[in-house]
């Protein structure tokens, strides 16, 4: 713009004489009024300089501003972080609110620090981990009054208020945690990492665990209503007696995964992987990966089901299955199966069960 402006200028100022030459003014007024243009022209491409300086100017000084505020807000920050910390380290039982608050600053810096998201993360879950116990003596009885400790709660649903699932470099590592009737309503752990984790009796509806592993975790008696599950690896997962009413299961992989008694109603689990698993009954021969199973709905369009054991499931009101896919399981004469599907002939009866490669 301002070459343009330069250009036009230069043109008037060559020009500032022929403009006069046809007014038929004497030679010394037009030489007069020539001049004056051309000072005119002077004083607009000064003042064109100066604004351009003064521009110039004030965009360095901005800049500067700029840099000497995220200079102060990294120093901010690095204070606030450093004090969080100072919170969650102490390890007094009385110093719950203490810590608590330190886990409510980290959120805050991680939401005011996209950049520093991922490390508040990774400290939230080394300190669930940590910080996490079970019950006193782990029975079931014990479990029914189990409450994790208010801080523990406090950084899980912190974590799953703060993970997204576009993040690769935010990848959530809670294994072998221990988190048993935690209280998880709706959390993201999209992609995490959850192998052998505990959360038997935990509160999980709505949860995101979309391609998470969850691999020999504990989720025994778990509610899992509307869940999303999609590609998730629960190789060896227990989810005995869980409730995963209409969970969303799509791609998942429950290789092995114990589901006696699991309520499945209305669960979809197209293309998802159901191969040998759950325990041997010692006294009947049977295996009981289904045993108990509620199947009232579920969906199993294109679900493999190579090896799995139905032995005594009633998949009456299952949808989507095909007589292809029962030639892939185990079943017997005590299996229900939909109107239209028949047992294949390589199912045994229930006095002689299948004691090939899938026995111990």
């Amino acid at each position: 713009m301002l070459a343009t402006m330069a250009l036009g200028l230069a043109v008037l100022w060559v020009l500032a004489p022929v403009l006069y030459a046809g007014s038929g003014a004497k030679p010394d007024a037009q030489a007069t009024a020539s001049a004056t243009t051309r000072a005119g022209i002077l004083a607009v491409f000064a003042a064109a300089i100066a604004t351009l300086g003064a521009v110039l100017s004030l965009a360095e000084t901005r800049r500067a501003n700029l840099a000497t505020h995220e200079r102060e807000r990294e120093a901010q920050v690095t204070d606030r972080y450093t004090k969080a910390i100072g919170q969650l380290g102490e390890a007094d039982e009385d110093k719950v609110a203490v810590r608590l608050g330190g886990i409510y600053a980290l959120e805050r810096i991680a939401e005011d620090s996209p950049r520093d998201r991922p490390t508040v993360l990774d400290v939230l879950c080394a300190f669930v981990r940590h910080r996490g116990r079970g019950p006193a003596d782990g029975s079931p009885e014990s479990l029914k009054t189990h409450r994790p400790p208010a801080d523990v709660q406090a950084a899980a649903t912190v974590i799953g208020r703060l993970s997204r699932a576009d993040a690769e470099s935010e990848r959530i590592n809670l294994s072998e945690a221990h988190l048993e009737r935690v209280n998880l309503f709706e959390a993201r752990f999209t992609q995490a990492m959850l192998a052998h984790a505990h959360l038997e009796g935990a509160w999980l509806t709505g949860v995101h665990f979309e391609e998470a592993s969850l691999i020999g975790a504990h989720l025994e008696g778990a509610t899992l209503d509307g869940a999303h599950l999609e590609g998730a690896t629960l190789t060896g997962t227990h989810l005995k007696g869980a409730t995963m009413y209409g969970a969303w299961l799509a791609g998942a992989s429950l290789r092995e995964a114990d589901l006696e008694r699991a309520n499945l109603t209305g669960a979809w689990l197209p293309n998802a992987t159901l191969s040998a698993g759950g325990a041997l009954d010692v006294e009947t021969g049977q295996w009981r990966q289904f045993e108990g199973a509620r199947l009232h709905g579920t969906h199993l369009k294109d679900a493999q089901l190579q090896g799995t054991h139905l032995e005594g499931v009633d998949l009456s009101h299952v949808r989507g299955l095909t007589q292809s896919q029962l030639g892939y399981a185990h079943g017997d004469e005590a299996t229900l199966l939909p109107e239209g599907l028949t047992r294949p002939a390589s199912w045994n009866p229930p006095d002689e069960p299948d004691r090939g490669q899938d026995s111990p």
